[in-house]
């Protein structure tokens, strides 16, 4: 699923969390805060984009996304645990490509 780049969306709605076969989930170039936790729930997705908007949360639940093998978080103002749990879900979609 890709936003369409020219409309900018400033609220990940949490009911994407129920599209269970979703692969992809492209939400780079918006502008939300933060992202639902809800979405750890999207078992099937295997690459998040989220690059270029102004996240500064990150919920602890995207590391349940075990099939998850590309994370892009770029551009963002995450700091401090938020950062912490971003780096942790990285690391593991990176070891789960080398695996």
């Amino acid at each position: 699923m890709k936003n369409d780049a020219n409309s900018l969306i400033d609220t990940v709605p949490a009911q994407l969390g129920e599209l269970d076969a979703l692969k992809v989930l492209d939400l780079c170039d918006n502008a939300p805060t933060s992202i639902p936790a809800a979405l750890g729930r999207l078992s099937s997705l295997v690459a998040l984009r989220l690059g270029n908007n102004e996240l500064t949360a990150f919920p602890a639940e995207i590391g349940q996304l075990t099939r998850l093998t590309s994370l892009d978080l770029g551009g963002n103002c995450l700091s401090g645990e938020s950062a912490g749990r971003a780096w942790a879900a990285y690391l593991a979609a990176a070891l789960t490509t080398v695996s």
